[in-house]
């Protein structure tokens, strides 16, 4: 059913699988995603914004969290509290996941992932520089390590 704002697809089951969008511009191809069905949480991946910060103690490195399956599909149900520990010449600023409906502090060193996912902010101590170690786990997951330079 389309209707003057929106695309139905009423009589669609859903079934696992993957599903794949290419766009097109004039007939050429101009983009594609790939969606997969996420399995069971199995692991966790931290990706910082970038590995170099200012050792000015205000400088901010944001790490996204993220639980992945053992395919390394996102799993956008996930909801699992993970614990942080960050060692080097670096605090946790803050965390968040996102959830309008947490209570959690932002300041903390465990939060829950919604929808899979957090956000992990940390600050550099002034005038200390050198490596920044930060591990995160959970019950049932394998935990991730990233490494970030304050220079």
């Amino acid at each position: 059913m389309i209707d003057k704002y929106r695309l139905c697809f009423n009589d669609v089951n859903y079934e696992p699988g993957e599903l794949k969008a290419i766009a097109y511009k004039n007939g050429k191809e101009i983009g594609q995603e790939v969606m997969r069905t996420a399995g069971e949480p199995a692991k966790i991946r931290l990706t910082p914004d970038r590995k170099e910060l200012k050792a000015s103690g205000d400088d901010l490195c944001y790490i996204l969290v993220e639980a992945l399956d053992a395919n390394d599909t996102l799993c956008p149900l996930a909801d699992n509290s993970i614990k942080f520990k960050v060692d080097g010449p670096a605090e946790i600023a803050g965390i968040d996941n996102g959830n309008p409906l947490s209570y959690e502090p932002f300041q903390d060193d465990n939060h829950k992932l919604f929808f899979g996912k957090a956000m992990l902010i940390l600050r550099t101590k002034e005038g200390q520089t050198g490596d920044i170690r930060t591990t995160a786990e959970s019950d049932g997951l394998v935990p991730a390590e990233v490494n970030v330079q304050s220079k």
